[in-house]
C-alpha cells in the first residue's frame, strides 16, 4: 500500500470517529501497510489533528462509563494500554462527575441485585459485579451499605 493511500484511508478512519495512534497502528496492520512508514503516517495524522491523544481519552472516558458503565480503573487500564499518557488519562478520569459515578454505581447495583436469586451470597456476588466493572473497592462497599447490604 502506498502511503499516501494509507494516509488517505486513515484519514477517512480518524474522520469517523474519535482514534489514538494505537489504534491506527492496529488498522496499518491489518491494511498490510509498509511497517517503516507508519511512524510518517501517524506524525501527519496529528499534524493534521485527526489524531489527538488527549481529545480521545476524554472522549473515550466519557463514552465508556456513559454507555458501558465503566468505573474509573477500568477506563484507565484500558487507556494504558493504548499508550495514552498518564496526564491525559488523569484529565479524562477528572471529568466524571463524582456525583454521576456515584449515582451509577448505585443503580448497577440495585439493577444487579434483582437478577440474583442466590440469598447467601448477594453481596459477594455483588462486589465482582462491581469489581469487574472497574469500580473501586471504597466506593463498591459505601454504595453496597447505602442500598442496604
Amino acid at each position: 500500500m502506498e502511503i499516501k493511500d494509507a494516509i488517505y484511508k486513515a484519514q477517512s478512519l480518524c474522520s469517523r470517529s474519535e482514534k489514538c495512534s494505537f489504534d491506527v497502528i492496529k488498522k496499518l496492520y491489518d491494511w498490510k501497510a509498509d511497517r517503516d512508514d507508519f511512524d510518517e503516517i501517524i506524525e501527519s495524522l496529528i499534524d493534521d489533528n485527526y489524531i489527538d491523544e488527549e481529545r480521545y481519552a476524554i472522549a473515550f472516558a466519557k463514552d465508556k462509563f456513559k454507555f458501558n458503565k465503566w468505573g474509573k480503573i477500568k477506563i484507565t487500564y484500558v487507556l494504558r494500554q493504548k499508550n495514552i499518557p498518564s496526564d491525559f488519562i488523569n484529565n479524562a478520569i477528572g471529568n466524571i462527575s463524582d456525583k454521576d459515578y456515584y449515582q451509577t454505581i448505585l443503580n448497577e447495583l440495585e439493577k444487579k441485585l434483582k437478577s440474583i436469586n442466590d440469598t447467601d451470597s448477594k453481596k459477594i456476588k455483588l462486589i465482582r459485579f462491581a469489581s469487574g466493572k472497574g469500580y473501586e473497592s471504597d466506593i463498591i462497599f459505601k454504595a453496597l451499605k447505602d442500598i442496604g447490604m
